[in-house]
Formats: structure tokens, C-alpha cells, sequence
């Protein structure tokens, strides 16, 4: 009896390690595909989606007569690029991080799994 309970407490550690390395995986490569389809399939204007424009602001062109517009505009959007270059590298950082950690955690656990069962065998 104490021997089946200790070979199902086993099972049970396995295969939620196996699942849960798996799973880390599965984010991290869904991150990777997420990150080369807004890049090169779908780019859009901008990689974030949310950017406030403070060079047509009514209050700042009415308080400083000499503000440059253009020139905001140009600023910002360089801004913008360094932002959205950074944003691609982040989640392909984090991406690669979930893969390189979930697929040590998913193989190791499995082939143990898979041992068990052919010793079983």
C-alpha cells in the first residue's frame, strides 16, 4: 500500500512538472511568433499601441509662440522607434527566457516518465 501511494505522489509530481515545463514552452514560443508577425507580417505603424502626441497640444502652442512643431514631431517620433525597438527586444528577451527554461524543464521530466514506463515494461 505505502509503495503504490509513493508511485502515484511520483506520477502525480511528473507529470504536473512535465506539463507545467511544457507549458512554459508553448508562452514562450506563442511570444517569439507573436513578435516576428507584428514585425514582418503585420507590421503596423507603431509596435505599442498607445502614444499620446503632445506637439498639437492647444495650451502649448498658444503659451510659447516660438514652440516648432515639426520639430516635436520629429523628436517624438524618434522617440517613438527607440520605444518600439525596445518593446520587439523585451518580449524576444522574454520569449527566449520561457523557452530556454521550460524545454529543460519538460524534457528532463518526461524522459523520467518515459524511463518508468519501459522499466515497467
Amino acid at each position: 500500500m505505502q509503495t503504490n501511494f509513493k508511485k502515484i505522489i511520483r506520477n502525480v509530481y511528473l507529470y504536473t512538472f512535465s506539463a507545467v515545463g511544457m507549458i512554459i514552452f508553448l508562452i514562450g514560443g506563442i511570444s517569439l511568433i507573436n513578435v516576428f508577425l507584428k514585425t514582418y507580417v503585420f507590421p503596423l505603424e507603431h509596435y505599442s499601441e498607445y502614444y499620446y502626441s503632445s506637439c498639437s497640444d492647444p495650451y502649448i502652442l498658444k503659451e510659447t509662440p516660438e514652440f516648432d512643431v515639426e520639430a516635436c514631431e520629429t523628436s517624438q517620433e524618434e522617440e517613438r522607434a527607440t520605444q518600439d525597438s525596445d518593446a520587439r527586444k523585451r518580449d524576444l528577451a522574454e520569449g527566449l527566457a520561457a523557452i530556454i527554461c521550460g524545454t529543460p524543464i519538460w524534457l528532463y521530466h518526461w524522459k523520467v516518465i518515459q524511463k518508468s514506463k519501459n522499466i515497467e515494461e
